[in-house]
């Protein structure tokens, strides 16, 4: 009684959790399937850690163009966007694009 749960390895996630560098790994990918080794020019591949829809709406302030998902891994699924896509719509200072997955019945 009385031990945290780090004293568990809870604290930190599962052994070997490093959130930073699986984003980064899981951004890399997604790059790659996107566009091959032929990524675009000017295209900037970032991970900041914080609020997703405040993160976005400040790496946008200079932009002029932000292009976000229509929702993301919760669980609303009948839900046109999710609540980063909705927040990041309405509060970016540039155009905004919401691209839907067309795998995406519903």
């Amino acid at each position: 009684m009385g031990e945290s749960a780090s004293a568990y390895g809870m604290a930190g996630g599962p052994a070997g959790y490093q959130p930073d560098k699986d984003a980064e790994k899981v951004l890399a990918e997604t790059l790659t399937v996107a566009y091959g080794e032929s990524k675009p020019d000017g295209l900037r591949a970032l991970v900041h850690a914080g609020n997703a829809a405040k993160v976005l709406i400040d790496a946008a302030k200079n932009a002029e163009m932000l292009v976000v998902g229509s929702r993301g891994r919760g669980g609303f699924v009948g839900l046109l966007l999710g609540s980063v896509s909705k927040s990041v719509a309405e509060h970016a200072e540039c155009s905004v694009v919401v691209v839907r997955d067309p795998a995406d019945k519903n």
